[in-house]
């Protein structure tokens, strides 16, 4: 008989992906969470995990018969989730995910972590992509799924030379209050930028700056760290780092060891000023919406080429990569009209998400309906929204999507309105779905040169769904 595994939330996408990567070991796979949706529940049905509704502390039972190992997200909910008290009182191997990777999926000595407030999802797949057509054997976790739905995570076998790993800063459990990506020894690592983020985890911005310090410090002398240049917080603190330190910059007059051209014809290029009497050109096509997307390519790059692929393989990679799906994910277009999905469900990823998008469509009035992460929830963090929408971008506000009870105090839906409205940005409150349904559809259907994006880490309650499908009829 198999080991059982048994996953408490697993329509989150990395726990689902863990579910897949132990189906694929040859495991018993079972999971429950509160709800399914897509692209988690496509993918899991796709997989042919066994999913369950609901938490019950039954599921831990089955003829006498109890889990070898359960897996949990470390969230507020958990404290209270019958399923955890369950295996706790049972006695069972219990832990959250990040102690899983460490167990399946990190390479010591050879682990490469991407981190940052900004693109280090992308980051981590385009580097996956490239050792994939490098043929180097690796494992990796990034946040996210592609396209065709393909894992987006795979174990270590005794043939993998380096783990790929995306490495979030947030909080591994309540109780252990660290960032999951301390799990993980980097031996190389990626930053791709700091902007405060997880105001209920770091309270102020020098909190933020001195956990990604601590990561710093941890990179051995004979590692590496790829940093964005363009980082004048991100510079400061690597003064810490006893490793080597390649940053890289869209500015070609900047103290920097690679740079991006992307104003270059017929291909943006990627060059590296190795010695002053050698430079590295890489040109490239990517296949992926956004000029912000050229910066992950570079930093991905970057460490590919500083371990030593070669360019060939660094272009295909990139060429191959399709994006995935909830980072500037376009649903739906027609010859004039756009509808974005995006992640961008904190300030300064919606910042970054809207200023690119401008960037890339000049012509076209952004609609941007906005769902604020968890974290991003708390009457603290409201004024973190401040200067963080363009001028000229038209917000629209759902009625924010349900989070569990807190002793945190939350802003509301006309608060978040009133703060943007002050800026003398157009911001409207929709709380009724079926109406911002059709008041979006109205909008695609009847005018012209607009970009709708919806930004938010939640499932919107299936309404981009619902408007792809009524969009198609």
């Amino acid at each position: 008989m198999s080991n059982w595994v048994h996953i408490i939330g697993i329509a989150g996408v990395t726990t689902a992906g863990l579910a897949c990567a132990f189906k694929a070991k040859g495991y018993e796979v079972t999971g429950s969470d509160k709800g399914f949706y897509p692209p988690v529940s496509d993918f899991l049905k796709k997989y042919d995990i066994t999913i369950q509704p609901g938490f019950k502390k039954e599921r831990l039972s089955n003829n006498g018969r109890h889990p070898d190992l359960v897996i949990y997200q470390g969230t507020k909910s958990a404290r209270n989730n019958e399923e955890i008290l369950e295996a706790k009182e049972l006695g069972l191997k219990l832990t959250t995910y990040p102690q899983v990777l460490v167990d399946q999926i990190i390479n010591e000595g050879n682990s490469i972590v991407i981190t940052g407030s900004f693109g280090k999802t992308t980051t981590t797949a385009l580097l996956e992509s490239i050792f994939s057509c490098a043929m180097i054997n690796h494992s990796y976790m990034y946040g996210a799924f592609d396209n065709d739905l393909n894992p987006n995570v795979k174990f270590r076998d005794e043939a993998t030379q380096y783990s790929i790993v995306e490495g979030d800063e947030y909080l591994d459990s309540l109780e252990n209050r660290v960032s999951k990506f301390f799990y993980y020894k980097p031996q190389y690592l990626i930053i791709t930028g700091l902007e405060w983020d997880h105001q209920d985890l770091f309270p102020t911005f020098e909190s933020y700056l001195d956990n990604f310090k601590k990561l710093i410090e941890m990179i051995p002398e004979q590692g590496l760290i790829i940093a964005n240049g363009d980082d004048a917080n991100l510079r400061n603190i690597l003064t810490a780092s006893k490793a080597r330190v390649v940053y890289c910059s869209t500015k070609l007059d900047s103290e920097a060891d690679w740079y991006l051209i992307t104003d270059s014809q017929p291909q943006k290029v990627l060059m590296s000023k190795k010695s002053n009497a050698e430079i590295e050109m890489i040109p490239y096509d990517r296949a992926i919406l956004g000029k912000y997307n050229d910066k992950n390519i570079l930093y991905a790059s970057a460490l590919a080429y500083e371990l030593k692929i070669n360019k060939e393989a660094i272009q295909k990679g990139i060429s191959f990569f399709k994006g995935l799906k909830r980072r500037l994910e376009i649903r739906w277009q027609n010859d004039s009209n756009l509808l974005i999905d995006d992640f961008g469900s904190t300030p300064a990823k919606l910042k970054t998400a809207l200023s690119e998008l401008k960037e890339e469509f000049p012509t076209k009035q952004i609609y941007a309906v906005i769902d604020p992460a968890a974290g991003s929830r708390s009457l603290r963090a409201l004024n973190e929204f401040k200067d963080h929408v363009p001028q000229d971008v038209k917000v629209i506000l759902p009625k924010f999507s349900f989070l569990p009870k807190s002793n945190e105090e939350r802003y509301s839906e006309e608060q978040l309105r009133d703060m943007i409205s002050q800026e003398g940005i157009d911001c409207q409150l929709i709380d009724s779905d079926e109406a911002l349904l059709q008041n979006l559809e109205h909008k695609l259907q009847n005018e012209t040169e607009i970009l709708i994006i919806f930004l938010g880490s939640h499932s919107f309650r299936g309404m981009i769904s619902k408007l792809v499908d009524s969009l198609g009829k």
